[in-house]
């Protein structure tokens, strides 16, 4: 019986994303203002990586909100989902949809407002030095990147310095620590 139960719970889950996002659609003279909010934090448990599939769904409906109503949507995204969702680029688990919602993300943020761009690419790229390569994937980062500089290409040149900068300190301490590691052999 629970499990039965925890089947139709998941299920309604789904249906209320894919609600959300066909009802989005439908409104011709925009979004109403006081359900933008609503939505937007109806959306603050599933980005997390904990649930890979309703991250993606949220991801989604954050890009089509932003999409549709930026105004409204971006104050409310930046403060409260940038920074995770920085974090969860780095993420080797998200993969395939959860990516493309990644990426669709990242590219409705940037045209919302692309003064925000010279802020992300920083967000994205420093944490790259701090942490173990296991837990990263260099290759979500560099997608999301990709991104972010293809809707707004005059930051390409830097945004390459930077992430390049990344990987040459991420690559430097890696070799530091391997260095380390035959060191240690070689002497115990």
């Amino acid at each position: 019986m629970k499990l039965v139960a925890s089947l139709i719970f998941l299920y309604l889950k789904t249906f209320l994303f894919i609600t959300h996002t066909c009802a989005f659609y439908r409104y011709k003279a925009g979004i109403p203002q006081d359900l933008v909010p609503v939505i937007v934090e109806q959306m603050k448990p599933y980005i997390s990586i904990n649930d890979i599939s309703y991250l993606s769904h949220a991801l989604s409906i954050l890009a089509l909100l932003l999409d549709l109503s930026p105004q409204l949507t971006y104050p409310a995204v930046e403060s409260e989902f940038l920074k995770d969702v920085c974090l969860i680029a780095h993420s080797p688990l998200i993969t395939g949809s959860s990516l493309d919602s990644l990426l669709l993300f990242f590219a409705s943020l940037v045209q919302a407002d692309s003064q925000i761009a010279t802020h992300v690419i920083p967000n994205l790229t420093l944490p790259l030095a701090k942490e173990k390569k296991s837990d990263t994937s260099y290759g979500n980062v560099a997608k999301c990147i990709g991104t972010i500089v293809r809707c707004h290409p005059s930051l390409a040149a830097g945004t390459i310095a930077e992430f390049s900068k990344a990987l040459k300190v991420s690559w430097h301490i890696s070799f530091l620590n391997y260095k380390k590691k035959c060191r240690s052999d070689v002497d115990g």
